[in-house]
């Protein structure tokens, strides 16, 4: 009871993080650096249960942090002026928090 309450209290405070939307933008002369992002994931715990012909049971707990629908991502963008011209230069990363499960399939 205690390890679901503690999990619990993790999701609400994720979800509480999660619900808000970040970005910082950087200037130094002509050049400005903006970053921006999203967290897009959930904590799962699950339970498996099993029973064999001969009516012995066994339960299997496991639980994992995963992505979202779309995975969170991290988002640079640099922009200035040089003759005139706008320039931008536009880096993103989305890594995936997913872990190896045999629940649903995932290679180890």
């Amino acid at each position: 009871m205690k390890h679901m309450r503690t999990a619990q209290l993790l999701g609400a405070a994720i979800l509480s993080a999660a619900g808000s939307a970040h970005a910082v933008s950087y200037t130094q002369g002509d050049v400005t650096l903006d970053i921006n992002g999203t967290i897009n994931g959930y904590y799962v715990n699950r339970e498996a249960k099993t029973t064999t012909a001969a009516g012995v049971t066994t339960t299997t707990n496991n639980s994992a942090l995963t992505n979202g629908l779309l995975p969170g991502w991290i988002n640079f963008v640099a922009t200035m002026q040089a003759g005139g011209n706008d320039i931008k230069a536009h880096v993103s990363f989305a890594p995936g928090i997913n872990n190896n499960s045999t629940v649903i399939g995932l290679p180890i």
